[in-house]
This record gives C-alpha cells, sequence and structure tokens, in this order.
C-alpha cells in the first residue's frame, strides 16, 4: 500500500464548512441547518474513491485505464464547484472554460518502466491522490480565470494529469493541453507527489511549461504571461479608463440633446489622444476634426456614437488587444536611433555592436490592430568608442525587450474612431 502523505488542504479550496453552532454577541446562534456539514463533502469524497476504485474496465481495458476514465468523469464537479464564483464575478462558467482529465493508456499504464518504475492505478490509495490532484488543478483553474480577468485562454484548454516521467517535466504545454507532472511512487512504497494550487502556479510562472518546447519564450514569458503582473497591471490600467467612458456615456438617452452634445464633446475633448491622426493620409488631427463634427450631429447620431463609443471600451477582446500592442515589439516599439563613432589603432582591432531587438509582437498578435494608438517613445544612444593598444576588443550590446510604454488613452481613443467612423459615414 503507498503511504498516503496528505498535503495540507485550504477550506476554501474545498469549499468546506464547518458544522458548528456559533453563538452571537446577542446571544443568538446559527442553526445548523444555515452552514454545511463538512461530513457531506466527505461522504461524496468516499463515494467518489469507491466508485473508481471499483471502475469495470470496459471492452479491453485495463484497471488503470477504468479509473483514468472513471475520474476523468468526476473532474467536471471540482470545476463545477467554482461555476457560481465565476458567474458572480462576470466571469463564464469554469465548467464552460476548461477541462480537467486523467490519461489514461499514454501517461499511465500497466507497462513497468524498466525493472521497479510503474505507472499504473492499481495502488490502494492512487484514486484518492488523484482525486485530490484534480481538486487542486481547479482551484489553479479558477485563480487563472479570475486573473486573466475572464478573457480568453490562448495557450490551454484542459489540464492533464501525468507521470513526471513520462512526459519529463514537472508542467508542459503541448497543443492545448497543459500536462502536470506527477512523481510516481517506487515499488508502490510511497505515494502519489500532489501539487497545490500555489505549486502549480509558480510552475506556470517561472515558464516550466515551456521548457521542452519553446525555450526561446521563457525569457520573455514574464511580459507575455497572460496572469503575470505586467499584464495584470496593464488591464488594470486601461481599464480603468474604459470603465470611465462606459460610465459617462451610459446616461445619454435619457439627457436633453445640449446635455449629450455637451457630454460627448467632454469626453472627446479629455480622453482621445492629441497626437493621434484623422487618418494614414493627413496631418490633421482626429481630435479637432471630431469636435467640430460634433456640433453638426443630431440627438439620435450622438446617442448611436456614446452607445457604439461604450460598447467597444467595454469589451474584453478590445482590452486584451490594446494590452497586447503596448506589450508588443516591433509594432509598438521605441523609435531608435545610434550615433556611433569609433577610432581603433594597434597590431589588432576587434569590434562589435549588437542591436538585438526581441520581436515579442509576433506572439501577441491581438495588439497589432491596436498598435497605431500606443505612444511611442523616441530612445537615442551615443555610442563613441577609442581605443590605442596593441589589442583592442570592444563590444556594445543593446538589448531590448519592446515594451512601448503608452496605454494612457489608447483603448479609449480607438473606441471613439471605432463608433465616430460609423456615425459620419
Amino acid at each position: 500500500m503507498r503511504l498516503a502523505t496528505f498535503a495540507p488542504i485550504a477550506l476554501a479550496s474545498l469549499g468546506l464548512s464547518l458544522s458548528l453552532s456559533v453563538t452571537t454577541g446577542c446571544g443568538g446562534a446559527v442553526g445548523d441547518e444555515d452552514i454545511q456539514d463538512s461530513s457531506d463533502e466527505a461522504a461524496v469524497e468516499r463515494a467518489q474513491v469507491k466508485s473508481c476504485n471499483e471502475a469495470t474496465p470496459e471492452g479491453d481495458e485495463t484497471v488503470t485505464e477504468a479509473r483514468a476514465r472513471c475520474l476523468t468523469t468526476a473532474a467536471s464537479d471540482f470545476l463545477a464547484k467554482y461555476d457560481a464564483t465565476a458567474t458572480a464575478a462576470g466571469l463564464t462558467k469554469l465548467t464552460a472554460t476548461y477541462k480537467i482529465r486523467v490519461d489514461g493508456g499514454s501517461c499511465f499504464k500497466e507497462e513497468k518502466s524498466g525493472w521497479t518504475q510503474n505507472y499504473d492505478l492499481k495502488g490502494s490509495n492512487d484514486v484518492e491522490r488523484l482525486r485530490l490532484q484534480m481538486k487542486y488543478a481547479a482551484e489553479f483553474l479558477m485563480r487563472f480565470h479570475e486573473d486573466a480577468a475572464g478573457y480568453p485562454n490562448r495557450y490551454f484548454e484542459q489540464v492533464a494529469l501525468c507521470p513526471r516521467d513520462s512526459i519529463k517535466a514537472d508542467m508542459l504545454l503541448q497543443g492545448r493541453t497543459l500536462y502536470v507532472g506527477m512523481t510516481m511512487g517506487w515499488w508502490n512504497v510511497s505515494s502519489i507527489q500532489v501539487r497545490d494550487a500555489f505549486e502549480l502556479r509558480a510552475l506556470w510562472s517561472a515558464g516550466e511549461h515551456l521548457k521542452q518546447e519553446f525555450p526561446q519564450v521563457i525569457p520573455y514569458w514574464r511580459l507575455l504571461d497572460p496572469i503575470g503582473a505586467p499584464r495584470r497591471a496593464l488591464r488594470k490600467l486601461i481599464g480603468e479608463g474604459a470603465r470611465v467612458v462606459k460610465e459617462r456615456l451610459a446616461a445619454t438617452k435619457a439627457k436633453s440633446e445640449v446635455e449629450v452634445r455637451a457630454d460627448v464633446r467632454e469626453m472627446v475633448a479629455t480622453v482621445v489622444s492629441p497626437t493621434l491622426n484623422e487618418s494614414a493620409t493627413s496631418k490633421a488631427s482626429l481630435r479637432d476634426a471630431a469636435l467640430k463634427k460634433i456640433e453638426t450631429l443630431s440627438k439620435e447620431q450622438l446617442v448611436d456614437l456614446a452607445t457604439r463609443w461604450a460598447s467597444f471600451v467595454e469589451d474584453r477582446e478590445n482590452l486584451e488587444g490594446m494590452t497586447e500592442a503596448v506589450l508588443a515589439t516591433h509594432e509598438a516599439t521605441a523609435s531608435k536611433s545610434y550615433k556611433v563613432d569609433i577610432e581603433q589603432r594597434g597590431l589588432v582591432a576587434v569590434g562589435n555592436f549588437h542591436d538585438i531587438d526581441v520581436k515579442v509582437s509576433a506572439l501577441l498578435p491581438r495588439g497589432k490592430q491596436f498598435s497605431r494608438y500606443v505612444t511611442i517613445e523616441r530612445v537615442e544612444h551615443d555610442i563613441k568608442v577609442r581605443q590605442y593598444a596593441l589589442v583592442a576588443v570592444y563590444t556594445i550590446d543593446n538589448v531590448s525587450v519592446n515594451l512601448a510604454i503608452g496605454a494612457d488613452r489608447g483603448l479609449e481613443t480607438a473606441g471613439f474612431e471605432h463608433a465616430f467612423a460609423r456615425i459620419v459615414e
């Protein structure tokens, strides 16, 4: 029998509440009918473990494959526990967004590896350990869903549990599947290793899942990570500006034409970028042209403009596109100019000047349509080298991971241009 080495389980992650009578300050008590008995949860757990341990192989299935199938079927229960939380936060249900599976056949199988290692699920506590891992995987996915603010996950759509030795990694991204590597016991002596939600998040944040197939991306993963600090900070910054626009424009239908015109004029003057040209072929300011045109619009046109504008800025895909545009490289990069003046004397002179510009934008395709709304910074470098020696060597590296910071008013301006173009046509 494998030893059960259970990791500490947070009550929040299990959705448990203690069955206690709590006395209030006024002498009242919260009755047992108001608090779910944790024994109900334990009963469900025991029933699921028993059911999967007793799963009958179908066709040519092995016991391992039957148990893996049973566990995969039960995985939706763990995701479903977070559906109400996701809905309350305005997000899609977790069950409609992700799946968790135990991969029987390719991963867990009854053929031994060498003389000692086995990857089967025939041990007495294998089902129990994998069930616990699925709970943590569901918690990891809910935290991921919340931190991504409900934006579509472009990297994976399901989490699969697999022996670590089979995938040669603690975490591996392959296709649309994120594999979690689990360390198996030797000779059924040790239990299967379980990673909690925080450990899974740490592996993801470190780019562990990229090491095998996308090692070149790892140095820039901090910028690309959809739930990393830079992306979350930008979403908050850009989303706050969009929220203000939406709230200011929401009540236009109930206002008079004079009030609507004044509100739209004020919003244009305040949040539309003054540096954006009216078109690619015109040097006229979009904001100045719009302020003049607004004076000629009817109330119906002004309301239509406000409605379209508000709808654009609150669209999650547009907000994410603007976020990616700020993070992108050559589409929204600093315009660099170099002045290089080098003089070398001596028997041997070696020079080396590198300008390495990491093209992150190739991995952020949605940012392209928003790149023109990003403020571009101009960076100038004066490089002067003077060397006088028998052997002279110099090297200069200008490594630029393009993070052109210019999110201010970008989404608001994009939304206005989108709406304005459809009103004035």
